[in-house]
């Protein structure tokens, strides 16, 4: 009997007797093993771990030692030469069969999830989840917790022992044990304060205790901590108890500590009745019929049912390698829910390229939307409910108001219906979702907690980028399932089911070979009663693909065309289609499919359609198809599509853009219904999907300009780079937008037409906080181009509107033509009627005019930008307006107010999920830092905010770190330090940053240096940063002993006396106006102004809560000469 221990230290035992495993070496093997809980782990990641700087030359020997010494070990009596039961070989690799009970971990798992079952009482859920947490030893695989790959299983293994915590509370709370409830719960929030269940057991346990003010209490500590580390506010969980402790709902409140009452009756959906209070609905029962080797997989996904009948909803992911078996679990509990009352919805991600966005649910719900008619939902749903239809494509410009307004009404529809009868809802494949599908699933787990909701999807492991939605999932406790492979007996049984006269001798083999993967096994058994036994066990299959390649070896060639073709055309293919594009005759096509279906290749999912039985064997009939042949076939299905007269332009336009390089003659109606797909995209709210179209299209323009020479090319790619424009803005991507806009003008240019100058000018419709050309730059070129074109006579106002917009963006900041400018567009923009039209020229003025130097005009502005986003349902000039009252906020020093404006525009951001905009308002999270101090959390803030932007394509704030860094070194100082990146940004910026590479250049010795930078300034812009360029200047002025220059600063500066310098940029703020003041009016020998000024400086600095400033202040104040008789002093 082997056990082993890996919670706390690391401990092998054999009949209940510590043995030694060997050295560091050995034991990693050992883990990888046990983490890969009986899969194959293959030799070469064994050895890139074991060695992950280089592996030795010894690296394969030193791995079969290891092997051979662990075997010994863990099977001390097995004879010579008898194979190994517990550490086996495979394909490959190792694996480690151990029974469940056998390692702590798993068997706490175990312990927890039977003591968490729905059917247990109270008390005894409480027993068993203490007695669990009892045989907790500690931190998992702690001696391995320096190796990267355990990270994974340890942070997994960590969030059950928090939930069984959390469980335990919670059973302790609904037995009555109300004191050790608001023990465990006040243990949970201290230990990990960002998880919200623990505040929820805790305001929980304390109303039980008649505590109500210090339930409310604690939940406002819960709101604080969020919003401090995470910048979140409450889930739905906390909110809806917040209220309930508010209103006195006293049913949710004892409901929520397990003293239930019954819910107010809603006109039921057919199905069983939820558990009452003294009744539970019956268990739920999963059976495994014919599916080897998924009981525990099958009752978990039961018991999970369960809970989610008490009102909570259960989120399950299923994990594995391609053929372990995923979609038949996932079928085998859908086939059996509905007949326990369930409605079931499922759908799977296309396993192909050209699918159109959202595929998965829109061949979901309109099958749901049958049994549980959406009602008042159903004209917002019409994107998923009735693809392709009017009410599709109608009036759709996939704005982030559209998107919200679908993601309300699907949730609506989905929450009404899980509370007439519990619902399923499975998707399969999310390795493959696009983005939108994918987040659909999310919002699922995360915004329907509280319905009896059963929420499964599967995804390949090593597939797709799936770190985002797994980290979102994480916080909602998943039920997570990693398929492993089928046991030896298992194996045996499923290969003799496809082969039952097979030998023990090729059983043994085949089953050793495929590592217990389900797939393999079937296929493996097919390919022996095919080939013969002695032919099948001769030549050792190199992996699935070549048991597959071999098996349609076996078929005639005839066949094997037909199965290519429908692999060309995707996992699912309708057979009318195909017919239409083989080369051959529709019977002999149809011979093709009958024969694939009869050899267990293809099922027919529906009549006129056929599929693949899974994606690896789409996946082999491709792949041996040369670039040519796969170029023709794509051809012929896109021409198919169209002859069809086939709605789905995404699989047409997929087909064409994959066929065109080879097929030039197909490159004018890729490129077409690619424009068509992408604008379906958009309406879809999937503009990522439309960018790739979109790039696709573009590159055949290029690649093959004599396919277009009957069209006006040139028209077209201006058309096409518009579109792109779009899709980028609407991705929060505002540097390549404007790439693609560049790209369009240039073209324009090269052409020489004023129609298409028009086009491309006029492609940028939507607002953006700042500008998107780079700081400091004009564009000659641009401006006068625009001026010819605004002399034409026949522009729309519209055009005209966006030119004088785009010629305001050319000009200089310091130019007075470009305030002008912008104030013409902005009354052409009022005298068309058109909201957003001038919402974007509102926005543009703003930008143009200074906040803190004119602010009542900036007031009007945004009062008036305030009023277009009230009057339309337009997230992003409502996030702008507030954007903007924080600015103003800023500008009057009050700080408080300028948070709850950009709390606001969080809200509208995180609601409308406005890409970009929610990184650009945290950028006051770090000038806060600054303005108080805290300068080691503003740069770490800083960091992570600019790198989020600038991975987003939102704006490049290098510049601005730099000069954000470069303040908080200077008030450190520690500014030589900087002076590389400095001199760097200097080099980029000159002249209009002298100051602080000057600073720099002295601090790090080299005088003569900084006083030349020096010399050079120049007229500072005055814009965002002009208060901090101004107030360095100052510093710069006293230091190099400058007189001139400080009476200049000195003048300059006045107006702005009151502020922090730079607040209003709510990026980077250096320090009060008035300090620099105060010091450049001591320089200047004029005590009593600089007196003056420091107290105001004081002032400035109680606003912001800014002792370092206040001290500063103080300071200075000291250092002045005593105030004359009669003054004063503060």
């Amino acid at each position: 009997m082997v056990n082993v221990r890996v919670l706390g230290p690391f401990r092998v035992e054999v009949d209940g007797r510590a043995v030694g495993t060997g050295g560091r070496l050995a034991r990693m093997v050992l883990v990888q093993l046990l983490l890969a809980r009986g899969t194959v782990v293959p030799t070469e990641r064994i050895v890139e771990r074991l060695w992950p700087t280089g592996a030795p030359a010894s690296a394969q020997a030193s791995l079969h030692a290891y092997v051979a010494r662990l075997r010994r070990v863990l099977e001390p009596g097995r004879p010579p030469r008898t194979p190994p039961r517990l550490l086996v070989s495979a394909p490959y690799g190792y694996a480690l069969h151990l029974e469940q009970g056998a390692v702590d971990a798993w068997l706490f798992e175990r312990r927890v999830a039977a003591a968490s079952t729905p059917e247990s009482p109270a008390g005894a859920a409480a027993e068993g989840l203490a007695a669990a947490l009892d045989a907790w030893g500690g931190q998992p695989y702690a001696e391995f917790s320096d190796e990267p790959w355990t990270a994974g299983e340890r942070t997994r293994l960590e969030e059950v022992h928090r939930t069984a915590r959390e469980r335990l509370a919670a059973a302790r709370l609904a037995c009555g044990q109300a004191a050790q409830a608001l023990a465990d719960a006040g243990a949970l929030t201290r230990e990990q304060p960002l998880h919200e269940e623990g505040w929820r057991l805790l305001a929980l346990a304390l109303w039980a205790r008649d505590r109500q003010g210090d339930a409310l209490a604690a939940l406002r500590r819960a709101r604080h901590v969020l919003d401090e580390e995470l910048g979140v506010e409450p889930g739905p969980a906390l909110l809806e108890l917040e209220h309930a402790l508010l209103h006195q709902r006293l049913d949710v409140l004892r409901g929520a500590t397990g003293m239930r009452t019954p819910a107010p009756s809603a006109a039921p959906l057919p199905g069983p009745a939820l558990p009452t209070e003294g009744g539970t609905a019956p268990a739920t029962v999963l059976a495994a019929d014919r599916l080897l080797g998924r009981d525990e997989e099958l009752a978990e996904l039961a018991a999970a049912a369960d809970r989610a009948l008490q009102g909570r909803a259960q989120v399950v992911v299923v994990s594995g390698e391609a053929g372990i078996g995923k979609s038949s679990l996932l079928e085998a509990a859908v086939g059996q829910l509905p007949g326990q009352g369930w409605l079931v919805g499922s759908g799977h991600c296309p396993e192909t390229d050209g699918a159109p966005p959202g595929r998965a649910w829109f061949d979901m719900l309109p099958g749901l939307a049958e049994a549980a008619p959406p009602g008042p939902y159903a004209a917002e749903l019409a994107p998923l409910l009735a693809p392709g239809t009017a009410g599709d494509s109608g009036q759709r410009d996939g704005s982030p108001a559209g998107r919200f307004r679908l993601h309300r009404a699907l949730l609506g529809w989905l929450r009404d219906t899980a509370l007439r009868r519990p619902l399923a809802i499975v998707l399969d494949d999310l390795h493959r979702g696009d983005q939108e599908s994918v987040e659909l699933f999310l919002l699922c787990a995360e915004q329907l907690r509280d319905v009896p909701l059963l929420l499964v999807g599967s995804y390949r492991t090593g597939e797709g980028d799936l770190t985002g939605a797994l980290a979102r999932l994480a916080v909602c406790s998943p039920v997570r399932l990693a398929l492993g492979g089928l046991s030896a007996a298992q194996a045996k049984e499923l290969l003799r089911r496809g082969a039952a006269d097979m030998s023990d001798h090729a059983a043994v083999a085949l089953a050793e070979r495929a590592g217990g993967n389900p797939f393999y096994l079937r296929e493996s058994s097919l390919l022996l009663a095919g080939e013969g036994e002695q032919q099948a066990l001769a030549r050792v299959p190199q992996g699935v693909q070549d048991v597959l390649r071999r098996r349609l070896a076996l078929l005639a060639p005839g066949v094997t065309a037909g199965l290519r073709l429908a692999a060309v055309a995707g996992r699912e293919a309708p057979v009318a289609l195909l017919a239409h594009a083989a080369d051959a005759d529709a019977e002999q096509l149809l011979d093709a499919l009958d024969a694939g279906v009869t050899a267990g290749l293809l099922t027919e999912p529906r009549p006129g359609t056929v599929r693949f039985t899974h994606a690896l064997v789409r996946d082999a009939l491709e792949g041996d198809l040369t670039r040519l042949r796969l170029a023709r076939m794509h051809s012929r299905l896109g021409r198919g599509l169209i002859a069809l007269g086939s709605d789905d332009v995404a699989a047409t336009a997929h087909h064409l853009l994959r066929a065109a390089a080879v097929v030039t003659a197909d490159a004018g109606p890729a490129v077409h219904h690619a424009r068509l797909a992408c604008e379906q995209a958009v309406r879809r709210y999937a503009p990522q999907n439309a960018e790739a179209l979109l790039n696709a299209a573009l590159g055949l323009l290029t690649d093959h300009p004599a396919a277009f020479a009957d069209q006006d090319a040139a028209l077209l790619r201006v058309m096409l780079l518009g579109q792109l424009v779009e899709c980028r803005i609407r991705m929060g991507a505002v540097v390549p937008a404007r790439e693609a806009q560049d790209r369009a003008v240039r073209v324009a240019r090269a052409e020489g037409r004023a129609d298409l100058l028009t086009a491309a000018y006029t492609t940028w419709t939507e607002p953006t906080p700042w500008r998107v050309r780079p700081y400091a730059e004009s564009d000659p070129e641009a401006v006068e181009e625009l001026g010819r074109l605004l002399e034409a006579p026949d522009l729309s106002d519209r055009q005209r509107c966006l030119l004088l917009d785009q010629l305001s963006d050319a000009l200089d900041d310091t130019d007075p033509r470009a305030v002008a400018v912008a104030r013409r567009a902005v009354e052409l923009a009022r005298s068309t009627g058109e909201p957003r039209l001038l919402g974007l020229t509102l926005t543009s003025l703003l930008r143009k005019v200074d906040c803190e130097l004119e602010p009542a005009l900036y007031l009007e502005l945004h009062r008036e930008l305030a009023e277009v986003a009230d009057a339309q349902d337009s997230p992003e000039y409502s996030w702008m307006s507030s954007y903007i009252a924080a600015r103003l906020a800023a500008g009057r020093n009050d700080p408080a107010e300028m948070e709850r404006c950009l709390v606001r525009a969080d809200e509208i951001a995180r609601t409308y999920e406005l890409q970009g905009a929610f990184a650009v308002a945290r950028l006051r999270r770090p000038m806060l830092a600054m303005a108080q101090g805290r300068f080691e959390e503003a740069e770490q803030a800083l960091g992570t905010a600019v790198a989020e932007l600038r991975e987003r394509g939102a704006v490049d704030l290098s510049g601005l770190a730099a000069l954000s860094i470069g303040c908080i070194r200077l008030q450190q100082g520690r500014l030589a330090e900087m002076l590389p990146v400095l001199l760097t940004v200097w080099e980029r910026y000159q002249p209009y940053n002298e100051a602080l590479a000057a600073l720099a250049l002295l601090a790090a010795g080299r005088s003569e240096e900084a006083r030349q930078v020096f010399a050079m300034r120049v007229a500072h812009r005055r814009d965002f940063a002009y208060p901090i360029l101004a107030g360095l200047r100052g510093v710069a002025a006293v230091v190099f002993r400058d007189r001139e220059a400080a009476a200049e600063v000195y003048e300059d500066l006045l107006p702005l006396r009151g502020l922090a310098g730079g607040a209003s940029s709510l990026s980077v703020v250096y320090r009060p106006v008035a300090q620099t003041l105060g010091e450049l009016a001591r320089f200047l020998d004029r005590p009593e102004e600089a007196r003056r000024h420091f107290l105001e400086a004081e002032r400035v600095a109680a606003a912001w809560n800014s002792p370092h400033w206040a001290g500063a202040a103080a300071a200075a104040l000291a250092e002045l000469p005593p105030a004359p008789q009669g003054v004063p002093a503060k």
